[in-house]
């Protein structure tokens, strides 16, 4: 579906009207009818003073499904002017007006290839439920049909793989090394052993916080493994890293054991991990 005949016939009405019969046309206006029938030039011109790429119509329509249902040669100038100015190839709007789902419908291939190049979400549905595949398949082009099917092809096969317990054991591992690291550098840190910026505490402690939820997240999420056997995973590495560290009586004996290098850190978790890293949620 291109984008609607009524709307830019009202906005050609508005804009040719006398002034004594019709209000001045506004911006978004005049900016819409640019990117039904202008060149890119013009249209840049007027979203630079609209100020807001991803603005949408009266109706609901974003600027870039506007012109991602144009079907001539000035079409794909304006998709990347746009997006190159900050328009969001996954905002669809309220309505669900994705920009690659009409890209789709007019048959534009090139605008398809461009969106799913540059990060288009290939499993947005409309408004009522229809899948981008489906407007695919509809179109009768098979090479849009074939992009499309093998992009979310690939997504099921890299699922597959993320399933897999190769990566769900090192997803543990992972969660038990960073957990680990976390904690030696928090022991580190507080015991004053060595004068570190404070910026620099924060960044590394923020480091590995990130590790450790990226790890947590996905094992719950996509491994569906609980949470209370995650969170196990977490305190058991963490408690057997504070127990060593404590174990080193002074800070002075820390530092002659090489606390507070990377490579004692390395190694210390290294070891605290290897057993969690081979089939301990086998049962799960």
């Amino acid at each position: 579906m291109r984008y609607p005949l009524i709307a830019l016939f009202v906005m050609i009405c508005a804009l040719h009207e006398p002034a004594s019969h019709a209000a001045e046309p506004s911006l978004l206006d005049e900016t819409v009818y640019r990117l039904q029938m202008g060149n890119q030039k013009d249209v840049m011109f007027l979203v630079e003073k609209l100020g807001n790429p991803n603005s949408t119509d009266r109706a609901g329509w974003p600027l870039l499904a506007i012109a991602a249902s144009r079907t001539d040669q000035e079409a794909m100038r304006i998709v990347k002017a746009l997006v190159d100015a900050g328009a969001d190839i996954n905002f669809g709007g309220a309505n669900n007006f994705y920009p690659i789902i009409y890209a789709v419908q007019n048959n534009n291939l090139e605008i398809v290839k461009y969106l799913l190049d540059s990060g288009a979400n290939y499993r947005v549905t409309d408004a009522h439920g229809m899948r981008l595949v489906d407007y695919a398949r509809q179109s009768g082009n098979r090479e849009i049909t074939r992009m499309i099917e093998e992009a979310v092809d690939n997504d099921i096969l890299n699922l597959a793989r993320m399933r897999s317990p190769g990566n769900r054991d090192e997803q543990t591992y992972q969660l038990a090394y960073n957990a680990c690291a976390l904690q030696y550098y928090s022991f580190y840190y507080h015991s004053k052993q060595d004068p570190i910026p404070e910026a620099e505490q924060q960044k590394t402690l923020g480091i590995y916080k990130k590790k450790v939820s990226d790890s947590m997240g996905e094992l719950v999420a996509i491994f569906k493994i609980p949470s209370r056997g995650v969170t196990e995973v977490y305190q058991e590495s963490q408690a057997q890293m504070f127990s060593e560290l404590e174990g080193l009586i002074s800070n002075r004996w820390r530092r002659q054991k090489g606390v507070g290098q990377d490579g004692d850190m390395d190694a210390r978790c290294s070891r605290i991990a290897e057993p969690w890293k081979k089939g301990h949620f086998d049962a799960n």
